[in-house]
């Protein structure tokens, strides 16, 4: 009887026992592979890595595919997901009398990575800590930021690269973009004197005005230009781009991306790539141990409808 009582008394003081452990995220690994090219192609070197069927909720497709490879310098992600038509719909639309129509819709794909500050939250929410109902929200008030890359299918059309930017925790609620010098990124053609554009392409090609570089062959536009020399009857339902695009330097262009859309398949296939350790305090650091993450699919989206995953975690193979 005394050793029953001192055994209840005994369990009595014992320390809670430790909370469940979340969720088990989704698991993929990188697996060491050499001389991967970020074109939007599917090299050989991707042919015997394991992919990982990734399901998405949300508007949009329901599942990416996913696969992951480093050359011990490099990530390496290659994603393929349905999509029937290709979307880069960002412009400007002539409607007469001076009037614009702006659409702002086109394909996307982003990445979100997480610190070890928010990795319990992570694990069980994925970017859902960081996006909710239009809102960027935080958990806690620690310290920590989420790393998010961003590959639009018109933004980032004429360079092979991703848009790097990052979320902080706490504080002011934005997105905001890595550091860059002043002569970097996409310039928005948007005009500080009436709603429309602030320029044009000086010489129109066969088909699509919307892919623009920032550059010398482009025309000032201001009311006062097109009222003396706009011919409406020609103009009217011209489309003109809403970005002019330009490379991004410096810390805001650390991520490769290149991507290809298949009529015939119906699907977008993309690669992605950005140095393990950048050596900038505004970039999540890669390859050491396993890492949290998760992607969203944004189906011809303003950014604010996509089709979100779940927490993913990734490991890192070393060479046999």
């Amino acid at each position: 009887m005394r050793f029953l009582l001192l055994a209840a008394v005994l369990a009595a003081c014992a320390p809670d026992a430790p909370p469940a452990p979340p969720p088990v995220a989704l698991r993929l690994e990188s697996r060491p592979v050499a001389g991967l090219v970020v074109d939007g192609l599917i090299d050989n070197g991707w042919m015997p890595l394991r992919e990982v069927s990734v399901p998405l909720k949300g508007g949009g497709p329901g599942e990416v595919a996913l696969k992951a490879a480093h050359d011990n310098e490099r990530l390496y992600l290659l994603a393929i997901w349905p999509d029937a038509k290709a979307s880069q719909s960002r412009y400007w639309r002539y409607e007469g009398d001076l009037k614009w129509a702006k659409s702002e819709t086109e394909d996307g794909f982003s990445v979100c990575w997480s610190p070890g500050a928010l990795a319990d939250a992570f694990r069980k929410e994925g970017c859902g800590i960081s996006c909710h109902e239009g809102r960027h929200v935080y958990p806690g008030t620690g310290s920590g930021f989420l790393d998010f890359w961003y590959w639009g299918a018109q933004q980032c059309a004429l360079f092979p690269q991703a848009r790097d930017m990052w979320l902080r925790q706490g504080g002011e609620q934005r997105l905001r973009g890595d550091r860059q010098p002043e002569d970097s990124d996409n310039v928005p053609n948007v005009s500080d004197k009436y709603d429309g554009p602030s320029a044009f392409p000086q010489f129109r090609k066969e088909g699509d005005d919307r892919i623009v570089p920032f550059g010398r062959n482009l025309k000032e536009v201001t009311p006062e230009w097109i009222r003396k020399y706009w011919k409406e009857e020609v103009n009217i339902g011209r489309e003109v781009p809403l970005d002019l695009l330009r490379a991004r330097k410096g810390s805001r262009g650390d991520v490769l991306a290149a991507a290809r859309h298949y009529d015939d398949q119906g699907k977008w296939v993309l690669e992605i790539s950005r140095a393990l350790v950048t050596g900038n305090s505004d970039d999540f650091p890669l390859g050491l141990g396993t890492v949290l993450f998760a992607v969203a699919v944004h189906d011809d989206s303003a950014g604010a409808a996509h089709a979100v995953s779940g927490p993913i975690e990734l490991s890192f193979a070393s060479a046999p």
